[in-house]
């Protein structure tokens, strides 16, 4: 009773994060020795902009641009790619969005004691593990609970806001910091597809 009690409490204390844009810094914390890793991280940054169930997912550096705009009501994402002039415009429907995520299925994520404040909010510390055994470091805002959580199926599980993590790719640990987080109203523009100037694909894996 005392532990239902205590989550109810929780829950209550929640702010939901329906509308506003989260930045990040973006750090190399292993493997910046590997070919080309250092440039394609060089003045890296990330940014999401949220609005209900539109999310737009910005991933910038000097060498390339990614962005990644989902639509949780469908559900349906695009994916921009940018590298120098080549520009690429690729349409995932909700099966392919899953399988784009699929090394996520199945995650499990063991809670642990440490707690840290990042841009005011109180965070806990847990870590998941991946079926092939990576492992993903996730600070994560307890009051604070994004509205459309399918915009990162690897966090859809978390009580909150991931407002630090560390991703593994192979020999390589990038970690995401939140340096912003901004309560106010974003454009519908932002979650626009462009009309022109990018060439389509089809989605494969």
């Amino acid at each position: 009773m005392a532990l239902f009690i205590a989550m109810a409490a929780v829950l209550r204390a929640q702010r939901v994060f329906n509308e506003g844009v989260i930045r990040y810094n973006v750090t190399v914390v292993s493997g910046s020795d590997q070919p080309g890793i250092a440039d394609a991280f060089d003045g890296a940054s990330q940014v999401f902009y949220f609005r209900g169930n539109m999310v737009r997912n910005e991933f910038g550096s000097l060498l390339r641009m990614q962005t990644i705009i989902y639509n949780g009501r469908v559900p349906e994402a695009a994916l921009l790619r940018e590298t120098g002039n080549d520009k690429y415009l690729i349409k995932m429907t909700k099966d392919q969005w899953s399988n784009f995520n699929a090394r996520y299925d199945g995650i499990l994520f063991a809670p642990t004691i440490d707690r840290k404040s990042i841009q005011g909010f109180d965070c806990m510390k847990t870590i998941g593990k991946l079926k092939d055994g990576t492992e993903l470091v996730v600070w994560y805002a307890t009051d604070l609970v994004p509205y459309e959580k399918g915009y990162k199926p690897e966090f859809a599980t978390l009580a909150g806001m991931p407002l630090e993590y560390e991703a593994t790719s192979g020999k390589v640990t990038v970690r995401y910091t939140a340096n912003s987080i901004q309560f106010a109203p974003v454009s519908a523009s932002k979650f626009e597809l462009p009309k022109a100037g990018f060439k389509m694909l089809d989605y494969k894996k």
